[in-house]
């Protein structure tokens, strides 16, 4: 029996006409290369969501033509342009009216120790996404850094030291139309705004520089999201963003978290 003789069983109508705003694929996972600041690419293994909407008289959608169309695009650069072609692609073949793709990757920079310049390599959790309708695209982007803080009211009370939290910092970004931002630029807003950067590899010289460091410039979980939005305000490719910052404090059992939007 030949494709054209198959019943397709997505084309009959559904139990309940009520229409779906989401409906696809998640956790497809695919080798993706994007641009370096500094020059280059660098290659990253991507965890892929996709989405279109269903119509209410639709019972399903082609499920296969979200992956054929993801791999269609494969060995493309992955950037926000790409982006609009894939989920443009994946729309018209569904026959949407929107599409809703996700990448979630990880980023890594290297980055040397502030006294032994010993290379390091950190983690930096990067998402992608983009929404495309037949006329119009959103696409956003976050990325979470890791920092350390020091608490100012410990710092100010105690008499021998200030705890110190792990700070988790995740911005979120939309640009303005055809306005290019970089991931090392919003990594390196989040960790100037933290008490201290941290690093994958520190010898007792540079955990001395770090440690009083972290203690000399102790910051509330309220200053970092402050401090990120007052830089975030100033970059004029950016309309909008918002900025989440949550703090693995270090005497408590629980999170201290600042969300803040222009939005």
């Amino acid at each position: 029996m030949s494709n054209n003789e198959l019943p397709d069983v997505q084309l009959t109508k559904p139990k309940h006409e009520i229409a779906i705003n989401r409906v696809g694929i998640s956790d497809f996972k695919m080798p993706i290369f994007i641009s370096k600041k500094d020059g280059g690419v660098q290659h990253s293994v991507a965890n892929i969501s996709c989405y279109v909407d269903l119509a209410p008289n639709i019972k399903g959608i082609s499920m296969s033509r979200i992956p054929i169309g993801l791999m269609k695009f494969a060995k493309e650069q992955l950037s926000s342009k790409m982006m609009i072609k894939i989920s443009e692609n994946i729309r018209r073949s569904t026959e949407a009216d929107l599409c809703d793709l996700g990448y979630y990757f990880t980023y890594f920079l290297t980055k040397h120790a502030p006294v032994s310049c010993e290379p390091g390599i950190l983690p930096y959790e990067a998402w992608f996404n983009m929404i495309k309708t037949k006329d119009d695209h959103l696409f956003r982007f976050s990325v979470e850094t890791i920092a350390s803080s020091s608490c100012p009211c410990s710092k100010e009370i105690s008499k021998y030291s200030a705890h110190n939290q792990k700070s988790r910092i995740k911005i979120t970004c939309q640009g303005r139309k055809d306005e290019f931002i970089w991931i090392e630029d919003i990594i390196k807003i989040a960790e100037e705004a933290s008490s201290c950067e941290i690093y994958s590899v520190l010898k007792r010289p540079d955990e001395k520089v770090v440690t009083e460091s972290m203690y000399e410039n102790s910051k509330f979980v309220e200053d970092i999201a402050r401090s990120c939005y007052v830089k975030l305000s100033d970059i004029g490719s950016i309309e909008k963003f918002k900025v989440e910052v949550s703090n693995d404090e270090s005497i408590h059992a629980h999170l201290a978290k600042a969300i803040i939007a222009n939005y």
